[in-house]
């Protein structure tokens, strides 16, 4: 379960960072984003549309909880909360919001997000 831990972990990380390639690394070639409000992404238009979203200096801190993670066989399911930090500059408000994931266990025995759905908790 610490590795499934730790994909949360690097997923902050590459936002605080601005490394989107650490980010899509996170991702099973198979994955699809579910974000709210708008059409579902597959890896291939992550790859596409998610690089100019990393800005440096953007995002001061990302922290992401796991309130639930269960695993059956190659899949894991996570619900939790996440909260994320702009710098003064974005005059971005703190965002806070929930998800739900099912993580795919690779052939190499490492975890990747096969889907994931998340909102924000602001209207």
């Amino acid at each position: 379960m610490d590795a499934i831990r730790n994909i949360y972990r690097d997923y902050a990380l590459a936002w605080e960072t601005n490394d989107a390639d650490l980010w899509l690394s996170l991702w099973d070639e198979a994955g699809t984003q579910m974000p709210p409000g708008i059409a579902s992404r597959n890896k291939d238009e992550l790859r596409e549309i998610m690089p100019p979203r990393f800005v440096p200096n953007q995002v001061t801190s990302f922290v992401i909880e796991l309130d639930e993670l269960t695993v059956l066989g190659d899949f894991a399911f996570a619900r939790g909360h996440y909260t994320c930090d702009y710098t003064e500059e974005y005059a971005q408000p703190r965002t806070d919001g929930k998800f739900l994931s099912i993580l795919k266990r690779q052939k190499d025995d490492t975890w990747k997000f096969h889907i994931d759905c998340f909102n924000s908790n602001v209207s």
